[in-house]
């Protein structure tokens, strides 16, 4: 594993989005796995893009909901690149749990039941509390800008989480 700087090593990289990448790592102080959000190089990085990165930091931090993944940590890689550290969370994306709902779907139209025990009706639940924790950070003052099936993930206890509040 190469060390990220004098507390985090790398894992392994579990996704990448406009502003940045997502990496799993391991927090040596700590002594557990976490997620890492670590701003993009890229020839175009300006001064506004670090600072609505550290915007989306500031955002996520005040979000202290269990449908929220709390923010961490913020610090500065060995390459001065800006990152946020965050409970790392393996799950389903709620798009895939969609999916396999509508594969289960009789060609009369009733819902049926995914091979992973997710219905119709459980989807909705778990929309719904979705909406509670998007309902939570509106009254904190922070809008979700990109809202998305595949921005919703179901955590490996089946809890709904929303993710990447960026």
């Amino acid at each position: 594993m190469s060390l990220i700087n004098d507390r985090y090593q790398f894992i392994r990289k579990l996704g990448q989005g406009n502003m940045g990448e997502v990496l799993l790592v391991h927090d040596t102080y700590m002594g557990r796995p976490v997620a890492m959000k670590l701003i993009r190089e890229r020839p175009s990085l300006t001064e506004e893009h670090i600072l609505r990165f550290i915007d989306e930091v500031k955002c996520q931090s005040k979000l202290q909901h269990p449908g929220i993944i709390s923010v961490y940590d913020i610090g500065q890689a060995d390459d001065h690149r800006i990152f946020f550290t965050m409970r790392a969370v393996e799950g389903i994306e709620f798009s895939a749990l969609i999916r396999n709902v509508h594969e289960t779907t009789s060609t009369q139209g009733l819902w049926g039941v995914g091979q992973d025990g997710w219905s119709f009706r459980r989807l909705i639940q778990a929309l719904k509390q979705c909406a509670d924790a998007v309902g939570f950070a509106h009254e904190q003052g922070v809008v979700h800008r990109d809202l998305k099936p595949q921005n919703l993930m179901i955590g490996p206890h089946r809890e709904p989480l929303v993710l990447d509040w960026g």
